[in-house]
C-alpha cells in the first residue's frame, strides 16, 4: 500500500510541475461544478420546477452512491495528499502543493479516499446524460463529470486512486439505478422499500462515522462530512415516502413566474437551514463536538424534508385553493 500510494504521490507531483495559471483556473471553475451547492440547487431545480421523477432518479443515484463513499472515507481514513507528503513522502513535499483556487483546498474536508466531488459529479452529469437522447449532450455532460475528477488531481486534492474507485462506485450505483428506477418508481408498493434501502445504507454511514468519532478512531471535523451526508440520505428517504403517499406535487403545474418563485424559496429555505443552524450550533456547542454533529445530523435532514415535503405541500395547498376559488367566481358568475 505505501509503495502504491507513493506511486499516486508521484502522479500528483507531475502534474504540479507543469501547472499554468489559466489551467488552473479552469479546473478550479470545473471542481465547482461537483461542490454541494451545485447539488442543492440541481435537484432542487429539477424536483420543484421541471421533472421530478428525473430529480428522484438523480437524487437516488447521489444519495446511495454517497452512502458508500462516506462510509468508505471514515472506514479507510486515509488522509489528504499534502498531510501524506508533510507525514509519510517527504521526497514530495517541496514538489507538490495543492492549489487553494475558488476554495478547492479548503473545501477539500474530510478524510480523502474516496473522492466526493467525482461522486457527486458522475451522479448529476451521469444521470443527465444517460436520460438524453442527443448523443453530443450525452458527450459533454460525461465530458463534465471527468473533467470535474480530472481537476481533483490537477489541483492536488486527491490522489488517482481516489477518483477511480470514485468513479468506479457512482458508475456501479448509476448504472443500477438507469436499469431499475422505473419499475420501481411506477410501482407505488415499492416506494417504502426503494426508501428503506436508502434509509438503511444511510443510517449505517451516520452511525459508523458517529461512533467512530465518538471513540476517537476518526477525526471528527474528518467525519463530519460522512455524518451530513448520511443525515441527507435519511432525510431524502423519509421525505421520498412521505411526497410519494401524501403530497404528490406536480412540478410542472404553474406559471414560469411561479417556478422561478417556488425554486427561491425551496433554494433560499434549504440553505437559510444549512447557515441558520450550524450559526445557533455554534453559539451552544464547541465546533468539532459531538454536539455540534448533532447538530449537523438535525439541519441536514431537515434540508431535505423541507425541499421534499414542505415546499411541495404549500405549492399543492396553494393550487389547491386556486381552483376552489375559480370554481366559486365561476358559480357566482352563473348565479348572476
Amino acid at each position: 500500500m505505501t509503495a502504491f500510494l507513493e506511486w499516486n504521490m508521484g502522479i500528483l507531483t507531475v502534474l504540479a510541475e507543469h501547472r499554468t495559471a489559466i489551467l488552473a483556473w479552469f479546473f478550479a471553475a470545473f471542481t465547482w461544478l461537483g461542490s454541494e451547492y451545485v447539488v442543492i440547487v440541481t435537484v432542487c431545480l429539477l424536483f420543484l420546477c421541471i421533472d421530478k421523477r428525473l430529480g428522484y432518479r438523480m437524487a437516488f443515484v447521489f444519495f446511495l452512491s454517497s452512502a458508500l463513499v462516506q462510509g468508505l472515507k471514515v472506514l479507510c481514513r486515509i488522509d489528504r495528499p499534502w498531510v501524506l507528503a508533510e507525514r509519510d513522502y517527504p521526497q514530495y513535499k517541496d514538489r507538490y502543493s495543492p492549489l487553494e483556487l475558488l476554495g478547492s483546498k479548503s473545501g477539500a474536508t474530510g478524510y480523502s479516499f474516496p473522492s466526493g466531488h467525482t461522486q457527486s459529479s458522475l451522479a448529476l452529469y451521469g444521470t443527465l446524460a444517460l436520460q438524453n437522447k442527443k448523443i453530443w449532450v450525452k458527450a459533454g455532460l460525461f465530458l463534465i463529470a471527468f473533467l470535474v475528477a480530472f481537476s481533483r488531481l490537477y489541483l492536488g486534492v486527491h490522489t488517482p486512486f481516489d477518483v477511480v474507485v470514485s468513479l468506479f462506485i457512482t458508475g456501479g450505483v448509476l448504472l443500477l439505478v438507469e436499469n431499475l428506477f422505473d419499475r420501481l418508481y411506477d410501482n407505488p408498493k415499492a416506494d417504502c422499500y426503494v426508501a428503506g434501502l436508502v434509509f438503511l445504507m444511510s443510517l449505517a454511514a451516520l452511525i459508523l462515522g458517529w461512533v467512530l468519532s465518538a471513540k476517537g478512531i476518526a477525526e471528527k471535523k474528518d467525519a463530519a462530512d460522512c455524518v451530513k451526508m448520511a443525515a441527507c440520505g435519511g432525510g431524502f428517504a423519509i421525505g421520498y415516502v412521505v411526497e410519494r403517499r401524501y403530497i404528490r406535487f406536480d412540478p410542472k403545474v404553474g406559471t414560469v413566474g411561479e417556478k422561478v418563485l417556488r425554486l427561491l424559496c425551496g433554494v433560499g429555505g434549504v440553505f437559510a437551514l444549512k447557515e441558520g443552524l450550524k450559526a445557533l450550533g455554534k453559539l451552544v456547542f464547541l465546533p468539532d463536538s459531538m454536539g455540534m454533529m448533532a447538530v449537523d445530523v438535525l439541519r441536514y435532514m431537515l434540508m431535505l424534508l423541507f425541499a421534499l415535503c414542505v415546499v411541495p405541500a404549500l405549492t399543492v395547498k396553494i393550487q389547491r385553493s386556486k381552483k376552489t376559488e375559480k370554481k366559486s367566481t365561476g358559480c357566482e358568475g352563473q348565479c348572476i
